[in-house]
Parts: C-alpha cells; structure tokens; sequence
C-alpha cells in the first residue's frame, strides 16, 4: 500500500523537525557560552515538540486513511518573554566564540528553511485543516528565527562576540 500525499508531506515535515532537533542538541553539547546553551536546549526542546506531535499526527493519518477533520495544536510561546529573562542573566565577562555565533545563523538559517518549507507544504495541502496547520508551522518556525536572530543581534551588539 503506498503512502498518501497527505502522510509523505508529514513525513517531510517529519525528517526536518528531527534533523533540526538533532543539530541543536550537538550544538548544545558543543558551545561554551551559558546562553548560547540555553537558546540550543530550548530550540531541540521545541523541534521536539514539533516532531512529537508530527509522529502523532502521522500515525492517526495513516491509521484513519485520511485527513482529521480538525487539527488543534498549541503553538503559542512567548519567546520575547524567554529573550528578556535570559539576556537579563548574561553574563558579560564570559563570550561567545566564532563557532558559537557561526552555529547561531545556521540555526537562522534552518528556521527560515523550515518557514519557507510549510508555506511550501500548505500550497500542496489538500484540505482546510491541513493547509492551517502548515500554516500555523510556519509562523512557529518564524517566531524561532526572529528569536535565534535576536539573541544573535545580542551578542554582537553587548561585545560578547570573540573574534578567533
């Protein structure tokens, strides 16, 4: 039996949120700088999320042949929140590395790639609850980008940068 078209953009969706959760874990387990650990380790958490709920998402698919007729999912995160609580408690004696801010906009670079991917995959989508999720993904993976960037913009802007 082959697979859907709605259960292989999953699956796409899929593999990118896991690879996604697999780079910021290493770059959290590379990087030095409190901070830049923390944005790491909160971005896996997220990708995981995201891939929690795709695996979920993918498996109620293949199991009912078709799309759910409402997909609910809580995408609501106040990184401003995070952003503000966690620029307060850095720690400006301690930099981050070429590498560190090197991995910060490939991070950027994968949420935007991530955006442009579910704008992609809501053109393709076959039903309303399917193209609003796509939807709703994409705005997540901007609201990481637009957080990644800030912390990043931070960096430079407080001196924190070393240059190697």
């Amino acid at each position: 039996m082959s697979e859907s078209a709605a259960t292989k953009l999953l699956s796409k969706a899929l593999k990118f949120e896991r690879e996604g959760m697999e780079y910021y874990t290493k770059a959290r387990e590379k990087t030095r700088h409190p901070a830049a650990r923390g944005i790491f380790e909160l971005l896996a958490g997220e990708e995981k999320k995201h891939a929690d709920f795709l695996t979920g998402l993918h498996a109620a698919l293949k199991k009912e042949g078709r799309w759910p007729e409402e997909v609910t999912v809580d995408l609501a995160r106040d990184f401003k929140a995070i952003f503000a609580q966690a620029s307060r408690s850095i720690d400006k004696t301690v930099h981050i590395s070429t590498s560190e801010t090197e991995a910060l906009r490939f991070a950027m670079d994968m949420e935007k790639r991530g955006r442009e991917m579910y704008l992609d995959l809501s053109k393709k989508a076959k039903n309303a609850a399917e193209k609003s999720l796509y939807e709703r993904l994409a705005e997540w993976e901007k609201a990481h980008y637009e957080y990644v960037e800030e912390f990043h913009g931070f960096f430079q802007d407080e001196g924190l940068v070393m240059n190697e």
